[in-house]
């Protein structure tokens, strides 16, 4: 495997747990109640690596 695409690999993975927790915090299946800032804080996280992986 060369290195390019190990980057992408853990870039997919990142991807899916931001994702994932931008979901928890937006949905409230954390603590019960919604977590607006940190899903939003997040969300723009896996924005970013989304931006990363397509370059």
């Amino acid at each position: 495997m060369n290195d390019a695409r190990i980057v992408r690999l853990f870039l997919v993975a990142e991807l899916a747990v931001f994702l994932g927790a931008a979901t928890a915090h937006f949905t409230s299946l954390t603590s019960g109640r919604q977590e607006i800032d940190a899903g939003t804080a997040e969300t723009v996280i896996a924005i970013v690596l989304l931006a990363g992986l397509i370059v």
